[in-house]
């Protein structure tokens, strides 16, 4: 038995306005992916100029730069004091497996060499 559908012309209009509904709502997770891919370039680059401080630091062994950039804690207020930097580091989408978690734990290793820098210069 044949089972033959007879499309009405509102029935057509509703199957029209389920395709824009499902066509607007892919194109705004499309947007929503490029907002944070986008966000976390930012983060990323922000967190590779605090390295570059931190290396400078290391690398001069300035006692003056060293400690103005641990008095200046840029990781607490550039990165910290960012909702969106905040809210993309407790997504899960900056870990150790993507360029922002390995630059995060150079961060981290470096600023224990500058803290035991600036303790043996004391």
């Amino acid at each position: 038995m044949l089972l033959w559908i007879t499309l009405t012309k509102d029935s057509l209009n509703l199957i029209m306005k389920i395709k824009k509904l499902l066509a607007i709502l892919v194109l705004g997770l499309l947007l929503c992916n490029i907002g944070l891919a986008d966000g976390i370039k930012k983060l990323n680059k922000k967190l590779l100029e605090i390295e570059k401080r931190i290396d400078t630091c290391l690398t001069t062994k300035d006692k003056d730069i060293c400690v103005k950039f641990v008095l200046e804690n840029p990781f607490m207020l550039e990165i910290l004091e960012n909702d969106d930097f905040v809210e993309l580091l407790s997504s899960g989408k900056c870990e150790i497996r993507n360029k922002c978690g390995a630059t995060q734990a150079r961060l981290l290793a470096k600023m224990f060499q500058v803290e035991d820098l600036l303790m043996d210069m004391d």
